[in-house]
């Protein structure tokens, strides 16, 4: 998360003519932490914490019988570490088993560690699951203190 602070991305001026900074409390993935940021410098929050997801193996079909390899896919899908895409014959390039219940299975590894995930046609997969660049805003206070 990225912006500017100014009076005007703040929502107006709390303290006409004197120096302001913002203060932001938050965390990510649960660790607390702390922004102070003066008035017309940019915020900048990191919520990327480091972690490494790499798609080794994807298949989508009828995973029994009639399948396709969509390693390169989802391995392209990838964004800042994290994976999220609908799973279905367009994202996922075409039908490889017409008329039959489909599913995409996933081998990926985070910081090399080997995990496996799966969903259903039309679901929405994101990968992982959980654990990297959760961010929620604690508390912020924009003015002159």
């Amino acid at each position: 998360m990225k912006f500017l602070v100014t009076n005007d991305s703040m929502g107006g001026d709390p303290a006409v003519k004197l120096p302001k900074k913002l203060k932001v409390e938050y965390t990510v993935d649960g660790v607390p932490k702390t922004k102070l940021v003066m008035e017309s410098a940019k915020l900048v929050i990191d919520i990327e914490n480091g972690k490494k997801l790499a798609v080794t193996k994807a298949v989508y079909g009828n995973v029994a019988e009639k399948y396709t390899d969509v390693t390169a896919i989802l391995a392209a899908a990838v964004k800042n570490n994290v994976l999220t895409i609908k799973v279905g014959n367009r994202t996922l390039g075409g039908d490889p088993a017409y008329n039959a219940a489909k599913q995409l299975q996933v081998s990926y590894t985070l910081d090399g560690k080997p995990f496996t995930a799966s969903a259903s046609e039309e679901e929405v997969v994101t990968l992982p699951a959980s654990g990297i660049g959760v961010l929620v805003i604690v508390d912020a206070k924009y003015g002159s203190f």
